[in-house]
């Protein structure tokens, strides 16, 4: 490899055909054009380089443009890929078209980061040029332009963007992972204040008269996350060691529902249960049999996609609808909720859950505000669900 150095410019002749390199007779004159550089690619290399010659241009003079050349040189043997003028956005759109691993909803959020957060500050920004400031720049802008977004979410655009600029460096499109020298601003997490198991209790009270309070009762005393509830089958159910074996979840895909396997392996688990929560599962499936028996042949859970977009046909749903269709609708954002109702506690303190606001959700049944407010906040990250504050998961936390 050899780095050429020439003077260029954009001149074009009488007949309107632009000038080839080094043919303009102004190129005589000191002062127009600019010097430029080009080298040919071994051809060994080209596969990881992406092309069969570099170039560039736009330097004052000869020596800056073969400097220049000298060193994006040296990158192409070190095998560091040539970018060119790739801008932030293009780069963060491909490398989010090739996460395939990620989760559909891990990636719907990571689209919106780069639609929202990051392409309107730095979309347009070279890739190469890319520094701590810029980024230090468009999270503030992004902090409070239009409708801001808290710190937590801030945090979770910036450790987005360094895992990106990371797998840029891994592949040798940067010398450097610029999102390392950012600070951000320092902030505490609202404390996650649990109901008090008499408030448990007063809830599970109000409850008992929904056809869906054995639900209630999985997700308030064993922890379930809604979607494990909404998607836990009679063929998971142990009645004689008193275990149900958790396989899957319902859940809510930016507008459309899917079934999946639980988020972590951890989540793939036996829940030991005691005696009230067994005996009130198998009330609860004496009340769907006799649902089936009324729908007859028509009786069906459904069939939902799976992580793949492959459909998967729902069968022995614990907890369905009247009709037998799957009771998706109440898995995590299925809820339709008014914003009173999602506020858990008042300003001068604790208070338990109150019977007063008609609601309306899923299932086709229930009138608490009780059960309302605990699907609109219950923890969809398998936390405790018996959240009073606003800064709890599920509740509009930004």
């Amino acid at each position: 490899m050899k780095v050429k150095a020439e003077k260029l410019c954009g001149c074009r002749d009488a007949a309107g055909q632009k000038y080839g390199r080094g043919k303009c007779p102004e190129l005589e004159k000191r002062s127009h054009g600019a010097w430029g550089y080009r080298f040919r690619v071994p051809k060994e290399l080209v596969p990881l380089v992406g092309k069969a010659e570099i170039s560039d241009s736009g330097f004052a003079t000869k020596k800056q443009a073969e400097v220049d050349g000298e060193k994006a040189m040296a990158r192409v043997r070190s095998g560091r890929q040539h970018i060119g003028n790739l801008t932030v956005g293009a780069y963060l759109r491909d490398w989010h078209s090739r996460k395939n691993a990620l989760r559909p909803t891990t990636s719907n959020r990571y689209e919106q980061f780069i639609r929202l957060h990051l392409v309107p500050t730095l979309g347009e920004m070279p890739l190469s040029a890319l520094r701590a400031d810029h980024i230090d720049t468009a999270l503030k802008k992004a902090a409070g332009r239009g409708r801001p977004i808290g710190p937590a979410t801030v945090a979770d655009v910036f450790e987005m963007l360094k895992t990106a600029l990371n797998d840029a460096l891994k592949q040798r499109m940067v010398d450097f992972n610029p999102a390392i020298g950012v600070e951000l601003p320092a902030y505490t997490a609202r404390e996650v204040e649990p109901w008090e198991a008499d408030e448990v209790g007063a809830f599970l009270d109000e409850a008992a008269s929904d056809r869906l309070a054995a639900m209630y009762e999985l997700i308030a005393l064993h922890g379930l996350r809604r979607g494990e509830a909404c998607g836990a089958a009679w063929t998971g159910l142990d009645e004689e060691r008193s275990v149900l074996t958790i396989t899957k979840q319902i859940v809510k895909n930016d507008t459309e529902y899917g079934v999946w396997a639980p988020k972590t392996r951890s989540g793939r688990r036996k829940v030991d249960l005691d005696s009230t929560t067994l005996g009130a599962l198998l009330g609860h499936r004496l009340v769907q049999d006799d649902e089936r028996d009324a729908v007859g042949p028509g009786w069906d859970n459904g069939v939902l996609p799976d992580e793949h977009g492959q459909p998967v046909q729902l069968r022995n749903l614990m907890f369905t609808r009247p009709d037998g269709t799957s009771t998706r609708s109440t898995s995590p954002g299925g809820c339709s909720r008014s914003p009173d109702e999602r506020d858990c506690v008042r300003p001068s303190g604790r208070r338990r859950p109150r019977v007063a606001t008609k609601w309306s959700w899923g299932s086709g049944t229930g009138s608490q505000s009780a059960v309302g407010r605990f699907m609109s906040t219950g923890s969809p990250s398998g936390t405790s669900p018996w959240c009073r504050s606003s800064g709890c998961p599920g509740s509009g936390r930004g």
